[in-house]
Order: structure tokens, then C-alpha cells, then sequence
């Protein structure tokens, strides 16, 4: 049961970061925004990665580990880019193929085998997108692709975090993230820089504790139970999404949003299960003939 809270928790936490930079993207460039996530988050790290500080200078794929912070920066603007010209639920809805991208790429890049269940899945999420975009139906927006381009570049992230978790403890790949994306976002914050008022600074210094936290329940919940088990969970990212957009912007998705949504969930939800289906048929052991 502790895991499963601590992944609502966090999907919750993430929900309340993209609401956030919702109101910020008003007054505040997206890098701007993005620094703050990974500034801002820079003073839990002490808490969070304790005595394992000379992990950080001794792992085995460092091109890779910084490769990875950067991706969350580009995935980061893209959806902050989104939330100025669309409801945090719609955006929120969209991300949620990123488990059906990672399915795709997992063959090229992972050398897994997926069967025509998973597969089928893939293409039926994917029915669910155009279903949310409506495109030659008056409601498909330029930023409806940028949720999307989040979606890839975390699919992307989830995959250099599986290589790298053969050789690297999570704590440590969390740390260079926080590390090398507040490393990154700095070297622009001069060209985009507008000072923000109390409510901004606020705002700022929220969504990176809040970011950190979350990665940081993240790391905790995937330690105690395995992923198939979790991904179910993250789901109620739409959940908080929704109620954040209601309450501060007045926003509800539209009844196709709705219907979207649920396919792309039904969707992720079915490649977990045949998930978790195949991980135990694996470990069955195969009896030894006599």
C-alpha cells in the first residue's frame, strides 16, 4: 500500500508543477520556468542522496547520465510552451502516450521483442490522440503537438534510465538530473531573465521543491514494488490535472477530451497488465525433463 501512495503522491505533486507553470508562463519566459524546477529543487538533494556523494563521481556512463538530465529541460519548454495555449487536463491527457512511445522505441533501441498485443495497444492509444486533437475538425492547435514531443522525450528518458540502472543506483540519476539541468537552464537565464514579483518567486521556488520531491517519491515507491505493479497509478496524474484546471482556470475537458483520455489510458493500462503478464510467465521455471 506505501508504494502505491507514494506514486499518487508524486503524479499529484506533478500535477500541481504543470498548474503552476500554467500561471507562470503568463509573465515568465519557459526557460525561466524551467530553471526554477531544477534550482529549486538543488537543496534536497543533501536529504535525498545522503552519504552516497562519491557515487556521483565514480559512475560508469557519465556522457549518458548528462545526456539524460538535459532531456527533461527540452521536455520541460515543450509543455510549458503547451499549457499557454491549452487546458492543463487536455496536456496532461496527451503525455499519457509516452508509456505507448516507449513500447515502440523499446524495440529499436532496447532489442525488446513486442508481441501484436502490446502492439495493438500502441496503435489503439494512438487512435485515442487523434480522438483528443480532432485534426480537420477546427480543434487541432499547433501546441496539441507539443504534449506529444513531451511524451517522446520521456520515453526517450525512460529508456536511458533503464541502461543506466544496470550500473547506476537511482539516487545517483536523480542527482546528476537535478545537477545538469540546473547547470543547463543557467547558461540561458541570462537572455530570458524578467524579475518576478513575491507571488512569482513564490511560485518558482514551489514548483522545484515540489519537483524534487516528487522524483524523489518517484525513486522511493519504484524501490519498495516493481513497475507493473505502479504503472497503473500514474494515471491519476489526470485526476489532479483535471482539479487544478477546474478549480484555478475554470477548465473541463469536452466530452471528446473525455473519450480520448479514456482510450489512451485503457490503452497504457492494457501494455502494463501484458506487462506484468509476461514478466511473471518469465519467471516461471521451466521443469527439467527426467
Amino acid at each position: 500500500m506505501a508504494p502505491i501512495l507514494l506514486i499518487v503522491a508524486a503524479v499529484t505533486l506533478y500535477a500541481t508543477i504543470d498548474g503552476l507553470a500554467k500561471l507562470m508562463v503568463q509573465d515568465m519566459d519557459v526557460l525561466q520556468i524551467s530553471w526554477a524546477r531544477f534550482t529549486f529543487a538543488l537543496p534536497l538533494l543533501p536529504f535525498i542522496v545522503g552519504r552516497r556523494w562519491p557515487e556521483l563521481l565514480h559512475v560508469q556512463r557519465p556522457v549518458l547520465l548528462i545526456a539524460r538530465g538535459l532531456i527533461p529541460i527540452a521536455g520541460g519548454i515543450s509543455i510549458v510552451v503547451a499549457l499557454g495555449s491549452m487546458p492543463l487536463a487536455d496536456a496532461t491527457a496527451l503525455m499519457f502516450v509516452s508509456p505507448l512511445m516507449l513500447t515502440a522505441l523499446a524495440v529499436p533501441l532496447l532489442k525488446e521483442r513486442v508481441g501484436l498485443h502490446r502492439w495493438s495497444a500502441v496503435v489503439i492509444g494512438f487512435l485515442g490522440v487523434l480522438v483528443i486533437v480532432r485534426p480537420g475538425g477546427g480543434a487541432m492547435q499547433w501546441a496539441a503537438l507539443l504534449p506529444l514531443l513531451t511524451a517522446f522525450l520521456y520515453a526517450l528518458y525512460q529508456i536511458a534510465t533503464r541502461v543506466l540502472s544496470r550500473t547506476t543506483p537511482p539516487l545517483v540519476s536523480f542527482a546528476y538530473m537535478v545537477i545538469v539541468g540546473t547547470a543547463a537552464s543557467t547558461l540561458a537565464l541570462p537572455f530570458v531573465w524578467r524579475t518576478p514579483d513575491a507571488l512569482g518567486w513564490a511560485m518558482m521556488v514551489a514548483s522545484g521543491l515540489l519537483h524534487g520531491l516528487a522524483h524523489y517519491l518517484v525513486t522511493r515507491a519504484f524501490a519498495l514494488a516493481p513497475a507493473a505493479i505502479l504503472a497503473p497509478f500514474n494515471y491519476a496524474q489526470l485526476i489532479g490535472a483535471t482539479a487544478f484546471g477546474y478549480f484555478v482556470f475554470g477548465d473541463l475537458p469536452d466530452h471528446w477530451a473525455i473519450v480520448g483520455a479514456l482510450i489512451i489510458v485503457a490503452a497504457g493500462l492494457y501494455v502494463a497488465y501484458r506487462e506484468r503478464r509476461l514478466r511473471a510467465l518469465a519467471a516461471v521455471p521451466i521443469p527439467q525433463g527426467s
